[in-house]
């Protein structure tokens, strides 16, 4: 997955913004890995035109390929947290 390496958890949240219904950049950290910690935003968002505003300052980030497996490893804790769910009962 490519993704766009924000520069700190501010910029994170300043990211964290509405640009219209249903448009709002949506920074996820990095759990594990050699990008653990830092924020990220799929590069996807850069043809986005409902964050063309952001293009300009989005694009002057550093990018990176990170293994969503790696970045955000399923761990018990998620697992326990997800029993019955999308199990039809009846």
């Amino acid at each position: 997955m490519r993704v766009i390496l924000l520069p700190d958890a501010a910029t994170a949240q300043a990211m964290t913004l509405q640009d219209g219904p249903g448009s709002a950049l949506n920074p996820r950290q990095v759990a594990a890995g050699v990008y653990m910690g830092r924020w990220v935003l799929p590069v996807a968002v850069l043809d986005d035109a409902a964050h063309a505003a952001h293009r300009a300052q989005l694009a002057s980030y550093p990018q990176a390929d990170i293994d969503q497996a790696v970045a955000w490893p399923v761990t018990d804790e998620l697992l326990s947290a997800n029993v019955g769910v999308g199990v039809k009962i009846g």
